[in-house]
């Protein structure tokens, strides 16, 4: 009989990329449920940017988010996130922009507008 002798190191190891992997997977499993879940994502929304702040429109709903409402502004490739809270966004497709002076402009208004912090624009 021939016995085999992991070191403790790799065993934690292994343990440790298992225990991530199920968690990055029940993460990404809850995430679709919510947005599953929530109606008023899936409806069009409208928004409107001026220096007080930003207006939602959704159906016949109005939301108004002041500017210190954004806790983090990020651009990403196709898209920019303007986060309200830790797991709620607002999320704005590049694609939607009319132009490219929309589209810079909206940087401009956002960036004159939250603490540089918290803007994350490429």
């Amino acid at each position: 009989m021939i016995f085999v002798f992991i070191p403790q190191g790799v065993i934690a190891l292994i343990l440790s990329i298992i225990i991530f992997l199920v968690l990055k997977k029940m993460f990404k499993r809850q995430a679709i449920k919510e947005y599953e879940s929530d109606r008023l994502v899936k409806n069009e929304a409208s928004y409107t940017f001026s220096s007080e702040g930003i207006n939602q429109q959704i159906r016949r709903s109005n939301n108004f988010f002041e500017w210190s409402d954004i806790r983090l502004a990020l651009e990403r490739e196709e898209m920019f996130l303007l986060y309200v809270s830790k797991r709620k966004a607002i999320i704005l497709p590049k694609r939607f922009f009319g132009s490219d002076d929309e589209f810079d402009l909206f940087k401009n208004i956002v960036s004159k507008n939250i603490e540089t912090s918290k803007v994350k624009f490429h």
